[in-house]
């Protein structure tokens, strides 16, 4: 063989193993090697220290969302820790909200790096503390939320820096006080709002400098002072569930919230045709001719106070009033327009004998509620559009009676006295009644009876009558079947009943505590899952409500769940599949590595047989030379 074609044939060789080796798939550094090489383990030691914080997702609402952030009360947040901080996109985010989160100290960093935030979410996050320069980047933010947090106390000058600011929520956390000037660089205050909180005083110089605040709520405190009239601007305002004992309202506003106070007395502060809505239930009210001030009246809510009388009452644009739970034995109210705008009224519960001089009112309305009275006598016409009528536990005459019912749909009366009547009544269409020719004069002839067994019995049998509480009904059975018994042993049973009255008192209070507490959980709740809540709504209203917007967000849950799990599925399905190309790969990887390792071994012999070559080449050019 010549020595060209020895060399074209070692080239062929060495081309066809190269070849080979480069097919060979060789394996990559392993990723835990990598992990723990110095570097690696050393940026990661760093942040096991101190957790980065960046943004995690976009949310509803919100630009950006963080989850699982943890700060403690003297942890130092340093800008490094943001891995948003001095990017240009940062400052693209307007709106922030954290999940999953807890921050017991605020610093200004947050806003650093976003300065360009106008809404700032930070509820439910155990907040303690916020730095008295937290918000002095936060020149933008007009929305801020505190809610539902742990703050006992606020830095004078805390929002100075919060020159746009509109909205402000302190809901839910454990403010006893307010420093003086706290909102006096915020001009462009709209609302606030600082229910559940421990606050017994707002400063009359409080929002002096918000000419632009319409919307107040500062129920559920313990507020004993606070001078409504300097709000000027006010739209609405809730005081609910404080201690005050009276209010002064402002001129322009439209609806006031001051049902569970003290209050006594309305303070006059001149005419106001703005107010829409007033609610004043539970509070220890005695008149009502304070709200001639207040023409534009459409609802009113009253209920639960110790007025005694209405008379004269003109509210031209009335649509709604509740009286129930007072101490009524009059009710006039001035004849109405020819619109009649009144439709629902509630006197329930207070102690009416007469009330024919309302039929015409009466005859308009759609909801009337006249139950618990000791009404006599009803005169509504065959026209009334009457919708809802109660008209139990009453004092009706029969033949008064008959006929109302004649003129009153069935269907639109929603109760009746239970059985049996009492002595010398008779169920007529399930409503107690007592047959008499002339009725008055029958119910006046048995008050006349009453009260002179009565003075008879105070004056036989109890030394402090004065004081001594006596049911009729029971008194007169009493006398009539007891035996004689001494002074002594019916002081003993008076003493009974009146320790009797006094547990009846108590728990008659503890039940209504517990359905106080009951609506405030109520409202808490459904502010805390966004359903709706009106001022008049009754707890069961309210509690229908919140169970509604619950199922609702327990059926979004459940098809999130349902998507998550399919998506899990699908997930574990494209793990299956790519554990199943995974290991063909291997078995694709191990056999090239077997042809390499062949293609090592043909290459080794060849390499051998090259050399054998050459030496034989070698071997034969001496000879060669040798005979040339």
């Amino acid at each position: 063989m010549s020595r060209i074609g020895v060399a074209l044939v070692s080239f062929c060789l060495i081309c066809l193993f190269c070849d080979a080796l480069g097919q060979i798939v060789f394996p990559g550094y392993d990723t835990e090697e990598i992990a723990q090489s110095p570097v690696y383990w050393q940026r990661h030691r760093t942040a096991d220290r101190q957790p980065l914080i960046s943004c995690k997702e976009n949310a509803v609402n919100y630009d950006c969302l963080f989850k699982n952030v943890h700060i403690g009360d003297s942890e130092v947040v340093s800008l490094d820790r943001f891995t948003d901080y001095e990017q240009p996109y940062a400052s693209n985010y307007t709106s922030l909200a954290f999940a999953d989160s807890t921050i017991r100290r605020l610093s200004k960093v947050f806003l650093q790096v976003y300065p360009n935030t106008t809404l700032l979410t930070l509820q439910d996050l155990q907040l303690r503390t916020i730095d008295r320069d937290a918000f002095v980047h936060g020149g933008q933010v007009q929305q801020l939320y505190l809610s539902f947090n742990s703050l006992s106390q606020l830095e004078r000058g805390l929002f100075d820096s919060l020159h746009s600011l509109q909205i402000v929520a302190l809901n839910r956390n454990r403010l006893s006080y307010l420093p003086v000037g706290l909102f006096a660089h915020n001009p462009m205050l709209f609302s606030v709002s600082m229910t559940h909180n421990s606050l017994t005083r707002i400063d009359d110089r409080t929002f002096t400098n918000n000419p632009q605040l319409e919307s107040v709520n500062v129920s559920s405190n313990s507020i004993e002072h606070y001078d409504l009239s300097l709000l000027s601007a006010a739209y609405e305002i809730d005081v609910s569930y404080n201690r005050l004992t009276q209010v002064k309202l402002p001129a322009r506003l439209g609806r006031l919230f001051a049902s569970n106070n003290h209050i006594e007395r309305i303070v006059p502060n001149g005419q106001n045709r703005e107010l829409k809505e007033l609610s004043l239930s539970n509070n220890k009210l005695s008149n009502i001719a304070w709200a001639a001030l207040y023409p534009g009246l459409e609802e009113l809510d009253l209920s639960h106070n110790e007025i005694e009388e209405v008379k004269n009452l003109h509210l031209p644009k009335l649509k709604k009033l509740l009286l129930n739970n007072n101490r009524l034995f009059s009710f006039a109210l001035v004849k109405l327009p020819v619109q009649r705008p009144l439709r629902v009224l509630d006197l329930s519960y207070n102690q009416l004998t007469y009330v024919e001089s309302s039929s015409a009112v009466f005859d308009g309305l759609h909801q009337l509620y006249l139950h618990n009275n000791e009404i006599v006598t009803l005169k509504l016409s065959s026209n009334n559009i009457l919708q809802n009528v109660s008209l139990s536990y009453n004092d009706w005459d029969c033949a008064n009676l008959r006929t109302q019912l004649e003129v009153i749909e069935s269907s639109v009366i929603l109760d009746n006295d239970a059985a049996p009547c009492k002595d010398g009544y008779i169920m007529e269409n399930q409503l107690c009644c007592k047959e008499a020719k002339k009725a008055y004069l029958d119910r006046l002839l048995e008050q006349i009876r009453q009260k002179s067994v009565f003075e008879l019995a105070k004056r036989l049998q109890c030394d402090d009558y004065q004081h001594t509480v006596v049911d009729i009904d029971k008194l007169n059975e009493a006398l009539a079947t007891a035996t004689v018994q001494s002074p002594d042993t019916l002081r003993d049973e008076v003493n009974e009943l009146q320790s009797t009255v006094t547990s009846l008192t108590a728990e008659k209070g503890s039940n209504e505590q517990l359905l106080t507490t009951v609506k405030q959980n109520l409202i808490f709740n459904m502010e805390r899952y966004g359903a709706d809540y009106e001022g008049f709504d009754t707890p069961r209203m309210m509690a229908d409500k919140l169970i509604t917007k619950l199922d609702a967000r327990n059926s979004v849950r459940k098809n999130q769940t349902i998507s998550q799990w399919q998506a899990t599925n699908e997930k574990n399905a494209e793990r299956e599949e790519l554990k199943s190309v995974a290991g063909q790969l291997e078995t694709i990887l191990s056999n090239k590595k077997a042809v390499n390792t062949q293609l090592k071994q043909d290459s080794a012999k060849i390499n051998q047989e090259i050399k054998k070559i050459q030496a034989r080449l070698n071997a034969n050019a001496a000879s060669r030379h040798i005979y040339a």
